[in-house]
């Protein structure tokens, strides 16, 4: 049986001349249709997305046509699953409160300076650029979504526009590249940046490593790269609630439906030594609600739910009445006294692009 992690193998006799153009256009069509044939020997539609990132991008548009990968390449469009804009402020605002003292660390761990240009993929609604643009010399900030990238900007809009610039960009973009105006430079990434920072967003990817080495070409040689990511599954609370054991299972399975992985801190150290980052250094945060009340700490997860059930029920995963009663479990179990919350688990990574 060929293997599903590459193309069919040709014969010899099938080989055509790499002089033309019409021919090798040819070839790949013969190439992704035959592949297509063993579309059905994965097992998740997240499988498919890394193998199919994982070629060029004649093949993948040669894939865009067929209707079999059709639902696949809407799954890759559109994967993330929370609220953006103005309809994410309030669960932003509560994500931020739990995260602000650690995040605040690491960066201090990475060496933040002021004389720093820092590199921003996924901005979302500014509360790390905030941050940012207060302890460097430039922040560069980027979100593939629109409304984040409106609400970053209004949100610091009282900075010098030669500190903060803030853009519109796919950060796994295979051909990624900011624009013109920050640089002299007329190909490729056209600035080098000391620090590159990205803060759950890799968790909302299908192609995570492409975002990696985007972010690694975007740095100047020994430039530093900090990130924070989660690890969904390891989500709880003290004594033991089935209620947001199934929120987590949920979501996770969720997430691999999209095509995309909640558990992706687990991953994080073998991702950046694929996309080429050395001296790789992890730690684990796993404290508890960081100063969050126990209501606070509800009306986050509430929040978040209101925002993937939807697309939880859209795509099979659970049903309605199964999170009409997820709801309500959640909502009893944040009335009951004496529960302790953990959110998600952070891996923190800090890793540095070589010298040479």
């Amino acid at each position: 049986m060929t293997s599903i992690n590459r193309l069919p193998e040709r014969s010899e006799g099938s080989r055509a001349p790499t002089e033309c153009s019409e021919c090798d256009r040819w070839r790949k069509r013969f190439y992704a249709r035959s592949w297509i044939l063993h579309f059905t020997a994965f097992s998740s539609e997240r499988r498919l997305i890394e193998v199919i990132n994982s070629f060029p991008r004649g093949i993948r548009d040669i894939l865009k046509q067929s209707s079999v990968c059709n639902r696949v390449f809407l799954l890759m469009a559109s994967s993330y699953i929370l609220s953006t804009g103005e309809s994410a402020v309030e669960s932003l605002k509560l994500q931020a409160q739990i995260m602000r003292d650690h995040t605040i660390a690491h960066l201090e761990k990475a060496g933040l300076k002021p004389t720093d240009s820092v590199f921003e993929v996924g901005c979302g609604t500014g509360d790390v650029t905030e941050i940012l643009v207060q302890h460097s010399h430039l922040v560069v900030a980027i979100d593939n979504n629109s409304k984040q990238v409106e609400a970053t900007q209004s949100r610091i809009h009282a900075a010098d526009e030669h500190t903060f610039v803030v853009v519109q960009a796919d950060i796994t973009d295979e051909n990624f590249s900011l624009p013109r105006s920050f640089s002299e430079k007329d190909d490729g990434l056209r600035i080098s940046f000391d620090k590159a920072y990205a803060r759950l967003v890799l968790m909302h990817l299908t192609n995570p490593l492409q975002a990696l080495r985007n972010m690694f070409n975007a740095l100047m040689p020994g430039g530093v790269l900090m990130l924070q990511e989660s690890v969904m599954r390891i989500m709880y609370t003290v004594p033991h609630s089935d209620a947001v054991e199934q929120y987590t299972n949920t979501l996770v399975r969720l997430g691999e439906k999209m095509g995309v992985n909640f558990n992706i801190g687990e991953e994080l150290p073998s991702l950046c030594e694929q996309a080429g980052f050395t001296d790789i250094e992890s730690w684990n945060v796993d404290d508890g609600c960081a100063g969050l009340s126990q209501a606070q700490w509800g009306a986050f997860i509430l929040m978040r739910l209101a925002e993937w059930g939807p697309r939880a029920i859209e795509q099979g995963i659970a049903t309605q009445e199964q999170m009409i009663k997820l709801k309500g479990d959640l909502e009893a179990l944040i009335q009951t006294p004496g529960i302790k919350f953990y959110p998600a688990r952070q891996v923190h990574i800090i890793a540095r692009k070589p010298t040479v």
